[in-house]
C-alpha cells in the first residue's frame, strides 16, 4: 500500500488505535479512499498553480488593455441605467474638462455643459427603450476654439450602457471647409451667366445651372438624369468629333456651333468642354459651357455689312462725282444752245430732250450718292408724321390694290433731315412693298419715339439717345436669308432685266446712314417684310420750305470760277457771260488763289469746286478768307452736301450747289448770295 494520506490516517486512528491494523476485509476500501485523497491533493495543487498563472496573465492583459485605451482617440464609459459612470477608460480626459479620478460616480450628462445634459438623458432613455445603439452629436466651446463630439450609446447586460465618445472637431472642420468650398463652386455655377451642363460618361445630364434654363427653356425636372439631343442635324458630325476629344481627356474652348431651344429656336453658341474624373482618375463625364453668341454674331454681321457698304459707297460716290461732272458739261452746252435757239427752231425740241436725259442721269447719280454716304442736300427740322402721311397718300392714289394703314404716334419728335431724300427713301420702300405684293395686300406704317442704348448702336458707330423709328411692313412674299443679306447692295435686284436698277434700297440705306441713322430689315419667305428706319432727333424747331420760281436771274457782277475740269469751266463761263456776268476762270485751286490775290477787289463772288487735285476747295477757302474776310463763296460739287462742305458753310461760305445744275438753279443761287 502506498503512503497513506494524512487526513485518512487521522480518521482511521480515531476509530482504530493503529490505522494499519484495520480489519482485513476493509483494506481494499481504505486503499481506494486513500488514492482518492491523494488524487484530490494533486488536483488542488494543479488548480492553485493554474489560478496563480491566470491571475498573472489577467493582470498583464488588463494592463495592456489600459495602455490601448490610453492611446485610443475615444472615451469609454460603463454606465448604469441612470447614467451614473461605473467605469471609465480612455486617455482624452482633457476633452471633458475634468480630472480622471473624479469621473467615477458622476453622471455622464453632468460632465458637458448643462445644455447638452438633456440630450444625453434622452439618448440613455432611447438606448434602454430600443435596446439598440443611439448616436448623437454635440459641441462644447472652449477658451480658444469650439470642440465637436460624437457619442454612441450601446446597450449592455444588467441594464448597463457602454458610451463611446469621440472628438470629431477635425472631421467637422474638414466637413465645413468642404461644404464652404462646395458652396463657393455651387454659387459660381448657379450665378454663372453662361449655361453649364454636366454629363456623365454615358451622356446622361446630371446637372444644369439656372442660365441653361434661361437660355434654352428646359427646367431641371424635365431633363435631369436623361439624355437631351438639341443639336441641329447639320452641326452634329462636327460636334461629335469635338466631343471625342473630351473622351480622350482633352479639353477645348471657343468651338462655335448651334443649339435649338425648347421652343425650336436655333441659336448660335460658343462651346467649351472639360473632363471630370472620379477618385481613381478615370473619365467620369464632362462639363460643358454653352455661351449664347447669337447677339454677338448678329452685331458682327451688321458691323461687317456696314463696313462693306461703306467701302462700296466710297467707290459709288467717286463714280457718281465724275459722272455728275460729265453731266454738268452736257447740261451747260445744252443750256447755251437753248439760249440761242427760239422755241420754233428745228433742234429746240432735241435740246430739251438732252436736258431731260441729263435730269434722269442726275437722278441716277443722286441715288448713287445717297448710297455712298456722300452727304445731304438741304437739311432742316422736319415732322416725319407729316412727311409719311403726305407721300404715302400720294403713293396710295397710284396703287389702289394696296391698303395702307397708318399708326403715327402723336407728338413725334422732329428730326433734322433733307425732306426730299427721306421722301425718296420712303417711296423706294413703298415700291419695294408693292412689288412684293403682286396680287395686292396691306402696307403698315408706324412712327414712334424711342431711346436707343449703346449696345444696340455699337455696330453703326452711333451715339445713344433719342431717335424716331419708322417701320414699313408689307404682307408680301418675303425674302430668304440670301436675298435679305444682299438687299442693300448696289445693283442687286431680283427683278427681271430692265425692270430695276438695284439702286433703290441701296440709296435708301446710304441716305439714312448719311443722316446719322440706320435701317434694318426683317423678313421670312411667305411672312412679309419689315423695314425699320431710325433717325436721331433734332433739338431745333420745325421749319417750312419756300420753293423758288424756276426762272433765269441775270446779273452784271464779276465772278471768279474755280474748277479743275476745263469742260465745266468753259460751259459755266459761257452760261454766266450769256446772262450778263463778268467771269474769270481759274483751272485748279492754286491758280484760283493766285487770281484772287491779284483781283479780289473787283471780284464779287467765287464759285468754288470742292474736289480738286492738289489744293482742294477747303484749303482754297482758307486762303481766300485770309486775303479778304468778307469774301462771298458758292460751293459746287459733284458730291452732295457732305460733312466737309457743311463745315465750310458753318464757317462762312454763303451757299452750296450740286452738279449737274441748270442755268436756272445756278442763277438763283448767285442772286440769293449777292442780293
Amino acid at each position: 500500500m502506498q503512503k497513506m494520506h494524512s487526513l485518512l490516517k487521522r480518521q482511521l486512528k480515531h476509530y482504530f488505535k493503529n490505522p494499519y491494523s484495520a480489519a482485513g476485509d476493509l483494506s481494499g476500501f481504505i486503499e481506494d479512499v486513500n488514492k482518492a485523497y491523494l488524487q484530490s491533493d494533486d488536483d488542488r495543487n494543479m488548480l492553485e498553480r493554474s489560478l496563480d498563472l491566470s491571475s498573472k496573465e489577467l493582470l498583464q492583459a488588463n494592463a495592456e488593455l489600459n495602455s490601448i485605451f490610453q492611446v485610443f482617440p475615444d472615451l469609454f464609459f460603463r454606465l448604469d441605467h441612470t447614467g451614473a459612470i461605473l467605469d471609465f477608460k480612455g486617455g482624452r480626459t482633457m476633452d471633458l474638462y475634468i480630472q480622471p479620478e473624479r469621473l467615477i460616480g458622476k453622471y455622464i450628462y453632468d460632465i458637458p455643459i448643462k445644455e447638452i445634459g438633456k440630450k444625453f438623458q434622452e439618448a440613455i432613455e432611447e438606448t434602454l427603450k430600443s435596446n439598440a445603439m443611439v448616436s448623437m452629436e454635440y459641441s462644447i466651446k472652449g477658451e480658444k476654439l469650439e470642440n465637436h463630439y460624437e457619442a454612441r450609446l450601446l446597450p449592455a447586460s444588467d441594464r448597463q450602457i457602454i458610451a463611446v465618445i469621440r472628438n470629431i472637431t477635425k472631421r467637422k472642420t474638414a466637413e465645413e471647409t468642404l461644404k464652404e468650398s462646395e458652396e463657393r463652386y455651387r454659387q459660381v455655377l448657379e450665378f454663372a451667366p453662361d449655361p453649364i451642363v454636366v454629363y456623365d460618361h454615358k451622356g446622361i445630364i446630371t446637372y444644369i445651372n439656372p442660365a441653361f434654363t434661361r437660355v434654352f427653356g428646359w427646367k431641371p425636372e424635365e431633363i435631369l438624369f436623361k439624355k437631351l439631343d438639341h443639336v441641329p442635324e447639320k452641326y452634329r458630325q462636327a460636334e461629335r468629333l469635338k466631343l471625342e476629344q473630351v473622351k480622350r481627356g482633352e479639353s477645348f474652348s471657343g468651338f462655335e456651333t448651334c443649339r435649338s431651344t425648347k421652343d425650336g429656336v436655333i441659336i448660335h453658341i460658343s462651346m467649351s468642354a472639360a473632363v471630370w474624373r472620379d477618385h481613381d482618375g478615370h473619365w467620369a463625364g464632362s462639363v460643358i459651357t454653352l455661351r449664347d453668341i447669337t447677339e454677338q454674331k448678329r452685331l458682327g454681321q451688321e458691323l461687317n455689312h456696314a463696313q462693306k457698304m461703306k467701302a462700296i459707297g466710297t467707290l459709288a460716290g467717286g463714280i457718281a462725282h465724275d459722272f455728275n461732272n460729265l453731266l454738268t458739261g452736257i447740261q451747260g452746252n445744252a443750256s447755251l444752245m437753248l439760249l440761242d435757239f427760239a422755241e420754233d427752231r428745228i433742234h429746240h425740241e432735241n435740246l430739251k430732250h438732252i436736258e431731260e436725259y441729263v435730269k434722269r442721269g442726275a437722278e441716277l447719280t443722286r441715288q448713287l450718292l445717297g448710297f455712298s454716304l456722300s452727304g445731304k442736300y438741304e437739311v432742316r427740322p422736319t415732322d416725319l408724321n407729316e412727311l409719311v402721311e403726305k407721300n404715302s397718300k400720294m403713293f396710295g392714289r397710284t396703287r389702289k390694290e394696296i391698303t395702307i394703314h397708318r399708326y403715327l404716334q402723336n407728338g413725334v419728335w422732329p428730326v433734322e433731315v433733307d425732306p426730299g431724300q427721306i421722301e425718296q427713301v420712303l417711296l423706294n420702300m413703298y415700291v419695294n412693298a408693292w412689288q412684293a405684293m403682286p396680287d395686292g395686300g396691306d402696307l403698315y406704317l408706324h412712327t414712334e419715339n424711342v431711346f436707343l442704348d449703346e449696345k444696340m448702336l455699337k455696330p453703326y458707330e452711333l451715339k445713344a439717345g433719342r431717335y424716331v423709328r419708322i417701320a414699313i411692313t408689307d404682307t408680301g412674299i418675303g425674302m430668304d436669308e440670301t436675298v435679305r443679306s444682299r438687299v442693300f447692295d448696289p445693283f442687286f435686284t431680283t427683278k427681271e432685266m430692265g425692270k430695276g436698277t438695284g439702286l433703290g434700297l441701296s440709296s435708301a440705306y446710304g441716305i439714312i446712314k448719311n443722316h446719322n441713322g440706320f435701317i434694318k430689315v426683317d423678313s421670312e419667305p411667305g411672312k412679309g417684310t419689315t423695314f425699320t428706319i431710325y433717325l436721331p432727333i433734332s433739338e431745333k424747331g420745325l421749319s417750312k420750305e419756300v420753293p423758288l420760281p424756276a426762272q433765269i436771274f441775270p446779273g452784271q457782277e464779276t465772278i471768279l470760277l474755280v474748277d479743275d475740269e476745263e469742260m465745266i469751266l468753259g460751259t459755266a463761263q459761257s452760261l454766266l457771260e450769256k446772262i450778263g456776268y463778268q467771269v474769270i476762270a481759274a483751272k485748279g485751286g492754286r491758280e484760283g488763289v493766285d487770281v484772287y490775290k491779284e483781283q479780289n477787289k473787283k471780284i464779287d463772288l467765287v464759285i468754288l469746286d470742292m474736289i480738286m487735285p492738289g489744293m482742294g476747295g477747303a484749303e482754297v477757302y482758307k486762303h481766300l478768307k485770309k486775303l479778304r474776310p468778307d469774301v462771298k463763296i458758292l460751293l459746287a460739287s459733284g458730291y452732295s452736301l457732305n460733312s466737309q462742305a457743311f463745315q465750310l458753310l458753318k464757317k462762312g461760305c454763303q451757299g452750296f450747289i450740286q452738279k449737274p445744275f441748270t442755268i436756272q438753279n445756278l442763277s438763283q443761287k448767285i442772286r440769293e448770295i449777292l442780293d
